[in-house]
């Protein structure tokens, strides 16, 4: 039988409210889409738009369109968001988390800056595939970073705590 540590214990934790907490944003995003009939009152759309306003430009051109209904986030948003709720369900079932080097950081953040650079000097035109892939991908790797800065500071915090 493995031993589990307090401070696994408390990861696990810290974890499992991270997928609660993205999945309930993520689904936010999905609900207009979700409840195509009956109570709009759950899915206002124009409700649901306001609270990720503060988020995302929220540009209709760029925003991807399932069964008639706008997304309340742009293509990169949702990707962004899908890729971190993916990473935050992954990290749950693994015990150790990967850290990422900065050379990995700057790696992983290119495709979406060269495609971001691509579009605003004109080189191509928008593409809600490729935004929403590299947002994705971006999303994937800065929910790494953060969820390895939050663990960090824990584990820190408990054995200072240990230690006294």
């Amino acid at each position: 039988m493995k031993f589990v540590t307090r401070e696994h214990h408390v990861l696990l934790i810290i974890k499992f409210i991270f997928v609660i907490m993205l999945l309930i944003w993520c689904l936010g995003i999905f609900l207009p889409i979700l409840v195509q009939s009956g109570d709009r009152t759950i899915a206002n759309p124009t409700f649901i738009k306001k609270i990720y306003s503060p988020f995302c430009h929220q540009d209709e051109e760029k925003s991807i369109k399932i069964n008639g209904s706008l997304l309340p986030v742009c293509s990169r948003c949702t990707g962004i968001y899908s890729g971190s709720l993916l990473i935050s369900i992954i990290l749950l079932v693994f015990r150790k988390t990967p850290y990422l080097k900065f050379s990995s950081i700057t790696l992983l953040s290119l495709p979406m800056l060269i495609d971001v650079l691509g579009y605003s000097v004109g080189l191509y035109s928008y593409s809600k595939t490729i935004a929403l892939i590299t947002g994705f991908i971006f999303g994937s790797m800065i929910f790494l970073v953060i969820f390895e800065a939050v663990e960090t500071s824990l584990i820190k915090d408990i054995k200072t705590e240990n230690v006294q």
